[in-house]
């Protein structure tokens, strides 16, 4: 990362010792007004939306995105947890990660509102 990112990321420990490839998009001149956990869609990984998550920053919103279990820099990168591959995932453990990272988020920014939004297979 540069000092001119948009982001900043950080490989973070969730359930069952998974290591989470993570973005995180903060407002730069303007107040912290909500937090968002985003989730990507089947077959995909957060760098898809860098295009998407400046724009969500520039107006007041926290962005927290991950590479799901299973997939982008959290299945195949050399920081991976061992035994994580390409599409190795299953809905519980899908849902314990969402949970993962809203508790994740919420105890960052507690004094502002919190949403998740996803896209394909998570958008419920």
């Amino acid at each position: 990362m540069t000092s001119n990112s948009p982001y900043t990321e950080a490989w973070l420990v969730g359930p069952k010792e998974t290591k989470f490839y993570t973005r995180t998009y903060l407002p730069r001149d303007v107040p912290l007004r909500a937090a968002i956990v985003f989730v990507h869609g089947l077959g995909e990984h957060i760098g898809r939306y860098e295009h998407f998550h400046p724009s969500v920053a520039e107006k007041g919103i926290a962005v927290f995105a991950y590479d799901q279990r299973g997939f982008g820099r959290t299945a195949l990168d050399e920081q991976k947890t061992k035994g994580s591959s390409i599409g190795k995932t299953s809905w519980n453990d899908q849902m314990d990660d969402i949970s993962w990272a809203l508790d994740t988020v919420s105890s960052q920014y507690d004094t502002v509102p919190l949403f998740l939004m996803g896209h394909s297979m998570v958008s419920f």
